[in-house]
């Protein structure tokens, strides 16, 4: 009679005598890292270094897995937050200015860089704007900036009525400047964006926005 062919059996756990565990499955790669370095390559670089922090929490607690995507995003990030705050404290190239700073050719100029004069050619439907493309007053032009220059609000203050305490303060810049101005030349703020309040520049820009382009300046 031929012998029985051996049989097998799992390995008994030590403990309790069950087959033993296969092994702990691998953590999924963490998606807020993978944020991280997508936002890191677009504007939204403050972004990608918060979602690198949040993944980072969750991959030491062995969560997630995607560690060094984490680390890549946040430091994409931080080099790019500091090129855009470069770029907004010393502007590379805008347009030539004689000697009493009046533009004599055409370029666009940094929010935080307008000077009280300057002609903006077109406009926008932005109300926070980065750049304004600004030409010499004797071309046509569809604006005039009036102010540049900090609008205390006051201690309490929604966002409409911020809305409107900004076009009446703009709107009292306006007289100021061209007492002569037609009635229906428009005062409009602009806020400073977010990257001009990071570089110490919250600066509001009143522009005199023209009821028809002209190739004059309000002051004459």
């Amino acid at each position: 009679m031929p012998d029985a062919e051996p049989t097998t059996t799992p390995p008994a756990d030590a403990t309790d005598g069950r087959p033993a565990a296969s092994p702990a499955a691998r953590p999924p790669l963490s998606g807020l890292a993978v944020a991280a370095l997508a936002t890191s390559l677009t504007a939204c670089a403050p972004l990608s270094i918060g979602l690198g922090l949040a993944a980072l929490a969750r991959i030491r607690r062995g969560q997630e897995r995607g560690r060094g995507i984490a680390v890549a995003g946040m430091v994409a990030g931080t080099l790019a937050l500091a090129a855009m705050l470069a770029l907004n404290l010393w502007p590379v190239g805008g347009p030539a200015r004689d000697a009493a700073g009046r533009v004599v050719a055409a370029g666009p100029v940094g929010l935080v860089h307008l000077r009280p004069g300057d002609c903006v050619e077109v406009l926008g439907t932005e109300t926070t704007v980065s750049e304004l493309p600004v030409v010499g007053c004797r071309e046509a032009h569809a604006a005039e900036v009036v102010s540049v220059g900090d609008i205390p609000y006051p201690a309490r203050i929604d966002d409409y009525d911020k809305d409107e305490f900004l076009a009446a303060a703009c709107a009292d810049r306006l007289a100021a400047y061209a007492p002569a101005a037609d009635r229906s030349t428009r005062a409009v703020p602009l806020e400073p964006t977010w990257l001009s309040r990071v570089s110490g520049r919250g600066d509001v820009v009143c522009l005199a926005v023209l009821p028809v382009p002209q190739n004059y300046s309000l002051r004459g």
